[in-house]
């Protein structure tokens, strides 16, 4: 007959011989004594990896979307658009028309068939009768025409209050496109024979920057080549913002350049010409590290150096 009791009232006595054996040896081995108890410590955690997890995301998971494209010699603000959302705000900001700024080196003394200086030579000029005097005049006639011609395609009576307002907050737009409008163009830095200006523009492309660049060197009686073109500001984002993925994303230039290689290696090779007013292109993200998939926003900045 089989006895029971309750689990307070066992004594060592009502277990056999073989499970106190059992007992006595596992409490004097060194593996579990007190004094000689080892703790593990840093120990990896395996479930979040992905090996465990399986990817976290693929290309087609991640789809962007860019605004007014840079070329491939052009560095600085890049704004893109992430899934569906990101679309519906450069669309926004697409339709409002704001000014872009750029920050544009050249150098006298040369005309190239591209406008750099990797392009093939057309002639040599001199550039020592060149002051900046002479440049902010320049400077001064082109701003002066493009502006004149802003006013004329706004289609409103410049004697009005309206136009007036409208000029006075910069919100005078064009109602049809007629290529690209410098409205702002100063002199920053000239060091002969090269110099440094900042230019804020309406649908302009690149290279009519560089354009820009040797028409400013003819009318000095000399030439010019564009050396650098970077955007400093793209409405409202600029190249400081705080949300930019140079300085706080993906950390550092070397990254975005790797980040941003197989999306742009897609747009430059695409047959359409991007220069025109519609200049956004639909593809997949390239691998960018990103810890949470939860926290992604749909309207981002990409920021870059000539290296």
């Amino acid at each position: 007959m089989v006895a029971f009791k309750k689990l307070s009232n066992v004594t060592n006595e009502d277990f056999t011989w073989r499970v106190n054996q059992i007992v006595k040896d596992s409490t004097s081995s060194a593996l579990i004594s007190e004094n000689n108890l080892s703790i593990p410590t840093n120990v990896v955690d395996w479930f979040d990896h992905p090996l465990v997890q399986g990817p976290r995301y693929t290309k087609e998971d991640l789809v962007w979307y860019t605004g007014h494209a840079l070329d491939y010699e052009a560095s600085g603000v890049q704004i893109l658009g992430l899934q569906n959302d990101g679309e519906k705000m450069l669309g926004i900001v697409g339709k409002k028309k704001l000014g872009r700024t750029y920050e544009v080196k050249g150098r006298f003394g040369l005309a190239t068939t591209t406008y750099t200086q990797e392009g093939k030579v057309l002639e040599r000029t001199t550039w020592n009768h060149i002051k900046p005097q002479q440049i902010n005049k320049a400077l001064s006639l082109i701003q002066g025409a493009h502006r004149n011609a802003l006013y004329r395609a706004a289609e409103m009576d410049l004697s009005s209050n309206e136009a007036y307002t409208a000029a006075c907050k910069g919100t005078l737009k064009p109602r049809k496109f007629l290529g690209p409008l410098f409205l702002n163009i100063k002199l920053i830095e000239f060091s002969a024979p090269e110099f440094v200006i900042h230019i804020t523009c309406l649908d302009e492309s690149c290279q009519s920057l560089r354009a820009l660049v040797a028409n400013i060197g003819k009318r000095l009686y000399s030439g010019a080549v564009c050396t650098k073109v970077r955007r400093i500001s793209d409405g409202i984002f600029s190249w400081d913002d705080e949300h930019t993925l140079l300085s706080h994303k993906l950390g550092g230039v070397e990254r975005v350049i790797e980040a941003t290689r197989d999306s742009y290696s897609r747009l430059l090779n695409d047959p359409r010409d991007f220069t025109s007013k519609r200049n956004r292109k639909r593809f997949p993200a390239a691998d960018i590290p990103n810890k949470d998939r939860r926290e992604k926003s749909p309207l981002l900045i990409a920021a870059s150096e000539n290296l």
